[in-house]
């Protein structure tokens, strides 16, 4: 045992101060170098991924905000749509309700009941338009 041990110590006294022991300090100066250089790119690379992940982020919030917008405006359109539809349906309902109002001559001048006039008949044809016109905005606005 006595002899290996003072292998060992001559091996370490050779190493430590012979051509070889300085290459050894140079080696461990360039390993503290590396490990310094090596512990900066782990902490740039976490810096590159927060960026990229913050980025993607505010990619993913803008296009939100696109896709918000354009179907708001597409809501907008149907809105006016209907609207339009609506406005159109109602003064078309009010001129017939004003044509119902003016008076009919619904009796000949025997006194006797003279059937359907043109008037009526009229009336008619123009209540089947506008209830046409009716159905046709209620399916825009539905």
């Amino acid at each position: 045992e006595e002899a290996e041990r003072k292998a060992e110590k001559c091996a370490r006294n050779a190493v430590e101060e012979g051509p070889l022991g300085q290459v050894r300090r140079k080696l461990l100066q360039m390993k503290s170098k590396v490990n310094v250089h090596a512990m900066k790119v782990d902490q740039l690379r976490k810096r590159v991924l927060q960026a990229k992940d913050l980025v993607e982020k505010s990619l993913k919030e803008a296009r939100a905000k696109a896709e918000e917008a354009r179907a708001q405006a597409a809501v907008m359109r149907v809105i006016r749509e209907a609207t339009t539809s609506v406005q159109a349906a109602e003064e078309k309902v009010n001129l017939f309700i004003e044509a119902i109002k003016q008076p009919v001559a619904a009796e000949s001048a025997d006194g006797e009941d003279a059937g359907e006039t043109g008037h009526e008949t009229a009336l008619r044809a123009r209540r089947d338009e506008i209830s046409k016109e009716l159905e046709a905005a209620q399916e825009a606005v539905a």
